[in-house]
């Protein structure tokens, strides 16, 4: 049995969430539209079964405010290096480099749903076959 999965939607276009909602609702899939880290934080998401859409100028506005937040796969929409995250070369090891591509996946502001949901997709499932 597959376990129930969220998705947080961090973005101030509302047709984002209703999309995924109808896409992938019909699949189990949890979709909540979020304002704020503070909102996914308070969810307490275990990182197996979620994952984070982010706007890129949504998040620039809104600090993450914890490590346990940090730590969820997410797709960020439009330019990366708004999203208050650390830059690549802020990475010190291979590792890191590595844990944050697999946990992380990147569109262009303007993209295509059905690639929103690959996106999302391929991160449950790198999740799935990740050694715990």
């Amino acid at each position: 049995m597959q376990q129930s999965r969220r998705l947080f939607v961090l973005d101030s276009q509302r047709e984002t969430a209703e999309v995924l909602r109808a896409v992938l609702g019909k699949a189990g899939t949890d979709v909540r539209p979020v304002q704020s880290w503070q909102q996914i934080e308070y969810q307490n998401p275990q990182e197996s079964e979620t994952v984070v859409v982010i706007n890129a100028r949504v998040a620039a506005q809104r600090e993450e405010s914890s490590s346990a937040t940090s730590r969820l796969p997410r797709v960020v929409i439009g330019e990366s290096s708004s999203t208050g995250r650390t830059s690549p070369a802020d990475a010190t090891s291979t590792n890191e480099r590595d844990s944050d591509s697999r946990l992380h996946r990147h569109l262009d502001e303007l993209f295509e749903y059905p690639d929103l949901v690959q996106a999302i997709e391929s991160l449950w499932q790198n999740n799935a076959t990740a050694p715990a």
